[in-house]
């Protein structure tokens, strides 16, 4: 198959490139700009730049090219480029097979307070939340949350929109100045979804929530989909996470829980979901599970499942051309991943365990890494980027404390 990616810049999009061309297809990789990661792979087969943040535009280019590569398959990755392929899928249709959710449910999970009003509605456990509409508000909810408070925008992401107050007039500034940017970037103030299987909306709240912080491990739940069937699982635990106060992981181990997998499946099967999701968790004190938010897309630590043994590429491959797709698999537990040069590096450089760290991916059979000598070229470029990531990191962390 001739396989289209998008994303290029992204690690788990490397992951995808690497899964596609190990099993024999042709994969075109699309990226904002030229020095990019996938790019580097030797599983890389056509690049395609597409320099544009505008939705309409980046969604022609696509079109353009599909008209002209004749690709039989578009695989998008990050969240934005979803939501824009999904909200012209018939377009997109007409040339290529696009195995994604529909629009209104992919924008559903998009919006933290609507994936919070449903989580609540099946009873899945989730953190002490509110989203208060202006200042005065956020005064009240804040007063009601015990430091740190999680401070994070309903349907953006990254460290511009995740913050973590120390107390309650921290937060409540932090709420303003991320109102203030949301403005500034153009993002709607209000956010509205059409809950299509029970013809109502939900247009409550802000666009800002304040949540309760918890000190437990991250866990995920990875599904695949079709047409509300479910077809593949897998789940993982967090190790290590950079920055080390709370951020993205940069190493996670594959587990197994009952539990997990029944409130993951839960939401997921609520709304008959199609193609890939992960649903995030994080253990309170007690030990119980509470849900974060969805990810309706192909997942970061998506080189984790490669490594413990789920075709999870494969299955997307089979679920966008309608074929048959094997139940549920099983996988091997206890298998580690670390993004070594994405977070992990820096995590053991902050925390005083780098050596361990390495000796781990060195000398352990069960801990793996996207640097391999397979793909050199783009294990290169990932070792060049991490230093570089590195180097400017250290240099705002002085600037900071001269200041």
């Amino acid at each position: 198959m001739k396989i289209l990616v998008t994303n290029g810049a992204y690690k788990h999009t490397l992951a995808l490139v690497r899964s596609l061309g190990a099993a024999g297809h042709e994969v075109g990789v699309v990226a904002h700009r030229r020095a990019v990661v996938s790019f580097f792979s030797r599983y890389c087969r056509h690049k395609h730049i597409i320099d544009t943040t505008d939705k309409q535009l980046f969604v022609d280019a696509i079109l353009a090219i599909l008209q002209k590569e004749n690709y039989d398959i578009v695989l998008p990755v990050g969240l934005s480029t979803i939501v824009w392929l999904a909200e012209r899928g018939d377009e997109i249709r007409q040339f290529t097979h696009l195995p994604i959710a529909e629009f209104d449910k992919i924008t559903l999970f998009e919006s933290k307070k609507a994936t919070y009003d449903l989580s609540v509605k099946l009873n899945i456990p989730t953190p002490l939340s509110f989203f208060p509409k202006d200042r005065t508000d956020a005064d009240i909810c804040a007063a009601q949350l015990k430091p740190p408070i999680v401070v994070k925008h309903c349907t953006r992401s990254g460290r511009d929109w995740l913050k973590y107050a120390q107390t309650a007039d921290e937060a409540v500034w932090l709420f303003e100045a991320m109102r203030q940017l949301a403005i500034e970037k153009n993002v709607r103030e209000t956010f509205e979804v059409s809950l299509t299987w029970e013809n109502t909306q939900n247009t409550e709240g802000g666009t800002i929530l304040l949540q309760e912080y918890l000190s437990g491990g991250g866990y995920g739940f990875f599904g695949l989909y079709d047409k509300g069937i479910f077809k593949q699982g897998f789940a993982h635990k967090r190790i290590r996470e950079f920055p080390v106060s709370g951020g993205a992981s940069a190493c996670a181990e594959s587990i197994e829980d009952e539990t997990l997998t029944v409130l993951g499946r839960r939401i997921l099967d609520a709304v008959s979901w199609h193609g890939l999701a992960m649903v995030e968790f994080k253990k309170d004190e007690a030990g119980q599970f509470r849900l974060l938010e969805v990810n309706p897309k192909l997942w970061g630590s998506f080189d984790l499942s490669v490594a413990s043994g789920v075709p999870f590429a494969e299955k997307w491959v089979q679920l966008a051309l309608n074929q048959s797709i094997e139940p549920h698999q099983d996988y091997e537990k206890g298998i580690q991943f670390s993004w070594l040069m994405e977070g992990d590096v820096q995590h053991g450089w902050e925390t005083g365990e780098l050596e361990k760290i390495l000796r781990a991916v060195i000398f352990d059979k069960k801990t793996h890494t996207n640097l391999t000598w397979r793909d050199p070229l783009a294990s290169l470029f990932l070792i060049f980027s991490g230093f570089k990531t590195r180097v400017l990191f250290f240099e705002r962390a002085e600037s900071k404390c001269v200041a």
